[in-house]
């Protein structure tokens, strides 16, 4: 996968502000068109998909995959939340026990383990995502099927299962969750 793949992530971002906007389909749909072209217009051979390309590297298999998912969860009537909360809790845990173990903070470094121990590890990620919530694990399981395919340059499963934008996403979604929750009160 190269840079071009982060139009997703911006289409899904735009439609998703489109949807909570409350426009009509038609002029969220196109704000997704145009979102999507504009961040490959390049200004002096630097487009915004280069840049986000160049700042986080490849996208994982997983925000591929959920970013075409939320783009099509936009057009729907109703509201509703594409994961739950634990879905959100279960990846930033993920995320920050994998983040921590790169960068030498804890013992154990899970990146650089064998390859036959870090696709249990996955495998198992995947059903016990699949039991927090059930789009979760579904996501997950594609993850497995790109990495068995070879799409990404990545020859680590943990690198099609989350990335930093994954993560921050987690975060963000927690933090305004607990926000709402606790204004609310």
């Amino acid at each position: 996968m190269n840079h071009y793949v982060f139009s997703l992530a911006y289409m899904a971002l735009l439609g998703y502000f489109g949807h909570k906007a409350k426009v009509s389909k038609r002029i969220n749909l196109t704000l997704i068109i145009l979102g999507g072209i504009v961040v490959n217009i390049p200004i002096k051979n630097l487009s915004i998909n280069i840049l986000s390309y160049s700042y986080v590297g490849e996208m994982s298999v997983f925000l591929f995959t959920f970013c075409i998912v939320m783009i099509f969860e936009n057009f729907k009537t109703h509201q509703s939340n594409l994961l739950s909360f634990k879905g959100f809790v279960f990846i930033f845990i993920f995320g920050f026990i994998l983040y921590l173990s790169a960068f030498n903070i804890i013992p154990v470094n899970l990146y650089y383990q064998s390859p036959i121990f870090i696709i249990i590890t996955c495998c198992l990620i995947a059903i016990l995502g699949y039991f927090i919530d059930k789009i979760l694990g579904i996501i997950y399981l594609l993850s497995l099927f790109a990495y068995s395919l070879n799409v990404m340059d990545s020859k680590n499963l943990f690198d099609y299962f989350i990335d930093v934008p994954t993560w921050f996403l987690s975060i963000i979604y927690i933090f305004t969750y607990v926000t709402r929750k606790f204004l609310k009160k």
